[in-house]
């Protein structure tokens, strides 16, 4: 019996992760699941980077067009590297972009 389950538990597991990867391929990558999608934005304020007067609160966010708020900082390479992109998308496409400092010294934001 045990030498029988030493060949059987391999496949089975086999068969059983094959199931998952399967399930997996059904799935849409660029689909994001979030539920905050078309939910109005949660109560924040955050004070201004030192030496600019705005900050950032709920309200600015709350007039109904769309907003990508990017989190970013200035030793962060991928951050370096989609900043040329969003740059462009707010230029040209007009996308509405607020950018929030992450860990950063105020006079790299």
């Amino acid at each position: 019996m045990l030498k029988r389950l030493i060949y059987v538990l391999p496949v089975l597991v086999f068969l059983a992760l094959a199931g998952v990867f399967l399930t997996g391929l059904d799935l849409d990558p660029r689909a994001v699941p979030s539920g905050r999608i078309d939910k109005p934005v949660p109560a924040f304020a955050l004070r201004p980077i030192e030496g600019r007067e705005q900050g950032l609160a709920a309200a600015d966010l709350a007039d109904g067009r769309p907003v990508l708020v990017n989190f970013f900082a200035s030793w962060c390479v991928p951050c370096l590297a989609e900043h040329p992109l969003l740059m462009k998308m707010a230029r040209e496409e007009g996308v509405r972009i607020v950018g929030i400092n992450y860990k950063d010294r105020p006079e790299d934001a």
